[in-house]
Formats: C-alpha cells, sequence, structure tokens
C-alpha cells in the first residue's frame, strides 16, 4: 500500500507478487491483484499463480491478468 502511495497509484492498478501465505493474506485484504509464486498449497488463493520466478514472464502475467478481465496497459 505503501508502495502504491508512493507511485502515486490506486491499489486497484497494482500487481502484488508474494511468496509466503502471510503476505498473501494481506494482499488479498486490498484491491491489489495478487501473484503467488512457490507453492501452490500455501498460495491457492492468489489471483495467479507460478511455480518461479522464471515461469512469470511478462506475457505469461499478461495472459493471467486479461482471464480475469485485467490488463498490464491502461
Amino acid at each position: 500500500m505503501k508502495a502504491a502511495k508512493l507511485a502515486g497509484v490506486e491499489p486497484v492498478q497494482c500487481v502484488a507478487i508474494e511468496d509466503g501465505a502471510p503476505g498473501l493474506k494481506a494482499i488479498l485484504q486490498t484491491e491489489m491483484y495478487a501473484v503467488g509464486v512457490g507453492d501452490y498449497d500455501y498460495l491457492k488463493e492468489a489471483d495467479a499463480h507460478f511455480l518461479s520466478t522464471e515461469a512469470m514472464t511478462v506475457h505469461a502475467l499478461e495472459e493471467r491478468l486479461n482471464q480475469k478481465g485485467w490488463t498490464l496497459y491502461e
């Protein structure tokens, strides 16, 4: 939330990336698009999931966002 404020954007315009359940839980309390990276069992509530940061390419992230009706670009 602080990073969004400093960047001058609304939380709904943000993608937040997390690799742990507590951090994901915090993201899910916001309007940010939540991305989980790592073990799916702990991150299954995320809007999108990747096994590793290597798999989280811009193209792959954009595909996941589009499936939810979101976009990387305005």
